[in-house]
């Protein structure tokens, strides 16, 4: 399946890259602690390109479950 990323908006697909997934509020609590913002509309499930949840989100929260990798089956 072809997803866009959230924040570099990169085409992902995502049987043959991990892409990162999360929820809104947990999103937006990664943008804080990293500094970053973003202009457009996040919605409830947030997908993360592998690049972009390496490189430009160093700081997540220090919680468990708050994230899981898209199913490369699926």
């Amino acid at each position: 399946m072809k997803v866009n990323c959230i924040l570099c908006e990169r085409e992902v697909e995502t049987k043959n890259e991990d892409v990162f997934m999360t929820v809104r509020w947990c999103f937006v609590e990664m943008l804080k602690l990293n500094d970053i913002k973003v202009d457009r509309d996040v919605g409830r499930v947030v997908e993360i390109c592998s690049k972009c949840w390496t490189d430009k989100l160093k700081n997540k929260p220090s919680m468990q479950d708050y994230w899981w990798v898209y199913n490369k089956e699926i």
